[in-house]
């Protein structure tokens, strides 16, 4: 499970505009409340810091994974959930804060993820479960 983790928190490093933190190596509970993986300029490892995160992301699997509802009560405006042991493969599901603040179910993907919102983000899932050193094939331009 680290292995994805460490991928994915490469990959979405890449091209992201501030520092993209695995929390999951921050020790103690300040973080318990806050995604695996979290794209934010300064973090105090509290719930508040969300409010100012580009970007959160779980990992079904590790001792994060919170509720949904959670995150866009406490300001994340974008939510990723990762799922290595999917039948067919790597799924993710990206959430987004709808017009009442809850996150709504956006997209659901087994293949490439691409977008350009809240940066220009490209993973290659299958390749997340990969080896260190060719899981990650380039983040977007």
């Amino acid at each position: 499970m680290h292995r994805v983790c460490r991928n994915l928190t490469a990959a979405l490093d890449e091209c992201c505009p501030v520092p993209v933190r695995h929390l999951g190596l921050w020790p103690g509970d300040a973080s318990a409340a806050l995604p695996e993986i979290l794209a934010v300029d300064r973090c105090t490892y509290e719930v508040g810091c969300l409010r100012q995160a580009m970007l959160g992301v779980d990992v079904v699997g590790t001792e994060r994974c919170n509720d949904p509802a959670t995150y866009a009560a406490a300001g994340l405006s974008v939510y990723l959930v990762v799922d290595p042991f999917g039948a067919d493969g790597v799924t993710l599901t990206e959430f987004r804060r709808g017009r009442d603040g809850a996150f709504v179910e956006v997209r659901r993907t087994r293949d490439d993820y691409e977008t350009g919102d809240p940066y220009p983000i490209r993973l290659d899932l299958p390749s997340l479960l990969g080896t260190l050193s060719g899981a990650v094939r380039g983040v977007i331009r």
